[in-house]
């Protein structure tokens, strides 16, 4: 009998490998189309609820992004925002690559997280999650950092003055489920800003998935050069990024088949 290893083992106890168990066993479904349902039932439950966490998730509350440096911390506007402290494949990384690696895959991945929904975490947030030093976290970002990987934590957005685009923000919380009332509260942006970034996006991308070129798309948009270009290098980078391929990917066809609406908006901010 195979001896299965420690990385089989745990991952036939997460919730995607019970529920397709449960396809295969009782509606005779082959492993990829019950891996398919599962992954459109995970995608369903996030638009119809956006707060709901999933396995390895955890909830931290941090301050806002627009909250200025140096403001105490009692008087700030605080959000909730998910964390993934561990998701399928971790086990596979640890055994392939070994545990600094992981912690640095990790920090990447709650920085993103925390960064997406409008609420950049600190060092110290990292420090309580991954359970180390703090100069083991400041020394790993350094590291990161070093070789070209982006980490953004809360320093970097104001202590410093850095930070992401208002689009690459606002596109980031909304591919993580956030509606776009919730991204409108966490950016501080009016609704109607957030509406004017997210439908010429998803315009601009599906025009660009069904093999139209630049000027198509600029004379099909009624947008201008410069911005379609801007959309077309935020959809490059969030298809290749391993966190928003697949929820951009499956709202893409939404928008597509008409299950989510484009909306009737001709410009963008």
């Amino acid at each position: 009998m195979k001896t299965r290893s420690f990385a089989e083992r745990l991952g036939e106890k997460s919730a995607q490998a019970l529920l397709t168990n449960h396809l295969r066993e009782r509606y005779n479904y082959n492993p990829a189309m019950a891996e398919a349902i599962f992954k459109d039932t995970v995608f369903v439950r996030t638009l119809l609820e956006p707060t709901a966490r999933e396995d390895g998730q955890i909830i931290r509350y941090f301050p806002k992004a627009t909250e200025s440096a140096g403001k105490p911390l009692r008087s700030c506007e605080y959000v909730a925002v998910r964390l993934t402290l561990y998701a399928p494949g971790d086990d596979d990384f640890l055994a392939e690559h070994g545990p600094k690696a992981l912690r640095q895959y990790k920090i990447r991945r709650i920085t993103d997280e925390a960064e997406a929904q409008g609420a950049p975490a600190t060092q110290e947030d990292l420090t309580s999650l991954l359970g180390c030093h703090r100069s083991t976290i400041i020394r790993d970002i350094a590291e990161m950092k070093a070789m070209g990987i982006e980490v953004i934590t809360r320093g970097d957005v104001t202590d410093q003055g850095r930070g992401v685009t208002h689009k690459r923000s606002i596109l980031r919380m909304y591919l993580l489920g956030w509606p776009p009332t919730e991204v409108a509260r966490r950016t501080g942006h009016t609704l109607e800003s957030v509406e004017n970034y997210i439908e010429p996006f998803f315009r601009v991308a599906c025009l660009h998935t069904d093999g139209k070129g630049l000027a198509a798309i600029c004379r099909l948009t009624k947008l201008s050069r410069s911005l379609v270009a801007e959309y077309l290098a935020l959809y490059e980078e969030l298809a290749t990024d391993a966190a928003f391929a697949e929820p951009l990917a499956k709202r893409l066809q939404f928008f597509t088949e008409g299950l989510l609406p484009l909306g009737e908006k001709k410009g963008a901010r």
